[in-house]
């Protein structure tokens, strides 16, 4: 009874802020809203070329305590900055939304009912082997010498991190 209860507020509560988002989404006409930062704003700072070696997290925003956890054990110049995620919020898309794309952006399709996601001459973004060729193409130089990638939980597992200029860990 108590369990029926909590899920029948719960999906109360979650069909009210459903409806007050698609609202903001229609007034607004565009996302994300006019003064929030998008995840494109962050793009800079991921693919800017540095003068010393950086590290960029980037983190779900529902683990913003995890992240200011990280953020405190760091040493060095460390800053935690918040971004609305894009629309869909799925992985794919917030994924490619990243990466250091051409001025007019991704091509989306949905032929066949999945969506595709590429740019340039590089399909496949909605997947992790689709976004580090595009990586190794628009960032590595030649042969993708550049870039090197490594798996979070290989590094976590003490993997040496990978010796090129700029490290793209998933």
């Amino acid at each position: 009874m108590v369990r029926r209860l909590a899920d029948l507020a719960y999906f109360e509560h979650v069909s009210r802020f459903a409806d007050r988002f698609c609202d903001l989404v229609g007034r607004e006409g565009s996302w994300p809203p006019a003064g929030v930062a998008g995840a494109g704003s962050i793009r800079e700072a991921l693919w800017s070329k540095a003068r010393r070696r950086k590290a960029v997290i980037v983190t779900d925003g529902l683990r913003l305590d995890l992240a200011r956890l990280v953020a405190d054990r760091l040493e060095g110049e460390v800053s935690l900055d918040a971004v609305a995620t894009t629309l869909p919020t799925n992985t794919p898309f917030g994924m490619a939304a990243l990466l250091p794309l051409p001025a007019e952006g991704p091509a989306v399709s949905f032929a066949g009912g999945k969506a595709s996601i590429s740019a340039g001459e590089v399909s496949g973004l909605e997947t992790r082997d689709g976004r580090k060729a595009f990586l190794l193409r628009a960032l590595g130089g030649p042969k993708g010498a550049g870039v090197g990638f490594v798996d979070l939980g290989a590094l976590l597992q003490r993997q040496p991190v990978p010796e090129s200029p700029l490290v793209v860990v998933f």
